[in-house]
């Protein structure tokens, strides 16, 4: 009989005890202290030390502070988590291919807007799948995206950097000169292709969007007498390229602007 069931009358541990009280039948909550995973029931709850002696305001203001905390941090893994993949992708792709596969490879998607199954089989024979390709290519993209917009941003807008470029083209014939500029507009580095900008921008006659340097005391500078002594200078081989040659175009015109002669 279920009644007779013992485990020897020794202390039973109160998991053993719930399921030997549900062999007995027992229903009665003051006879079975036990819930089913043989916790008890109703077991007195302790306020954190961190709650104590605060209103529940305080408490439920402190818990959204903390969720808040939590979901920013989230935020933030997943944020940089593709940065990390693509970063992984490129040393990856960087420490297969040579400088000539980039160049060989670079110049077949630019003619043709993709990669064609041969190129695929190539690379995978060199360790590199189609989806790490894919994943490189896409992760170049957006680059290229976020450095020409920088780029545009520096001019003012896509527009005004194609009449910047035009307006080079035509009134710039000084070979050097457009070699070192295009040399950094294609560079990949932002503050070359920003100041590449600027340069053309101060040739033409254009004020930079941020001019850099404006309080230069005037007490110490020489202006301009006008635009056109301004612009002989920076048609100057040497603006653009030397450091102090440059800094003292700048320094007088930024006088100059302030005094108004040009």
């Amino acid at each position: 009989m279920a009644d007779d069931i013992t485990l020897g009358g020794e202390q039973l541990a109160p998991q053993d005890q719930a399921a030997l009280d549900r062999v007995r039948g027992v229903t009665n909550d003051d006879a079975n202290p036990y819930n089913e995973d043989g916790s008890l029931k109703n077991e007195p709850f302790e306020i954190p030390e961190k709650f104590k002696g605060k209103s529940p305001e305080e408490i439920v203001k402190s818990y959204l502070e903390l969720e808040k905390k939590l979901s920013e941090k989230q935020q933030n893994t997943s944020e940089k988590a593709p940065d990390a993949q693509q970063g992984a992708i490129e040393a990856k792709v960087g420490s297969v291919l040579t400088p000539k596969d980039f160049e060989v490879y670079e110049k077949a998607y630019l003619e043709n807007g993709k990669l064609d199954d041969n190129h695929y089989k190539e690379l995978e024979k060199k360790g590199l799948s189609k989806e790490i390709i894919d994943l490189y290519i896409e992760g170049a993209k957006a680059r290229d995206i976020i450095y020409t917009n920088a780029i545009y941003e520096a001019a003012g807008g896509a527009e005004e950097y194609k009449e910047l470029v035009k307006w080079a083209s035509e009134n710039i014939t000084d070979q050097s000169v457009i070699a070192d500029i295009n040399r950094d507009l294609s560079s990949g580095n932002v503050s070359k292709a920003k100041w590449a900008v600027e340069n053309l921008q101060l040739r033409r006659g254009t004020p930079p969007r941020k001019l850099e340097g404006s309080s230069v005391a005037d007490t110490a500078t020489k202006s301009y007498k006008d635009k056109s002594e301004w612009q002989r200078d920076v048609s100057n081989a040497l603006y653009g390229r030397d450091k102090k040659y440059t800094q003292a175009v700048d320094a007088r015109y930024l006088v100059s602007k302030k005094r108004g002669t040009i």
